[in-house]
């Protein structure tokens, strides 16, 4: 889904690039690391894009601003205990290293796709009016 806002939508189409490495990620011996990696990735960039967007939104005057950044604090915390529990899972142990990172994937993917649709998208309409002189 696009907001046809250029920085935000590339932003987005960059976290989904890296949810869906994350989706090819086979747990190994070896993997841990790189599963590691993607999902340092991941957090470092959404915090980047939350600082992005949350700017958008104080810039604009948005008035659901602390609704939508509480949002981000809890996927905040929610990635936070899964990197956690994911840090916690011995690198030998194949079906439990699976078996998180199953549960980060579905978890990413489910919150930004549901995000976008349901609260990115209200801010759009507002933005762009603002831009028109509506507001």
């Amino acid at each position: 889904m696009t907001l046809n806002i250029p920085i935000i939508d590339r932003q987005h189409h960059q976290l989904f690039m890296l949810i869906d490495q994350l989706s090819k990620m086979r747990p190994s011996g070896s993997s841990k690391r790189n599963i590691g990696k993607i999902l340092d990735e991941l957090i470092e960039y959404s915090d980047y894009h939350f600082c992005t967007e949350e700017s958008l939104l104080r810039d604009n005057e948005y008035p659901l601003t602390e609704d939508h950044l509480s949002e981000h604090a809890l996927y905040i915390a929610t990635i936070g205990h899964f990197k956690k529990e994911f840090d916690r899972t011995y690198e030998r142990d194949l079906d439990s290293l699976s078996e998180i990172t199953i549960k980060i994937h579905r978890y990413l993917l489910t919150w930004w796709s549901e995000h976008i649709a349901q609260k990115d998208s209200q801010y759009v309409d507002y933005i762009k009016a603002i831009d028109i002189g509506e507001q």
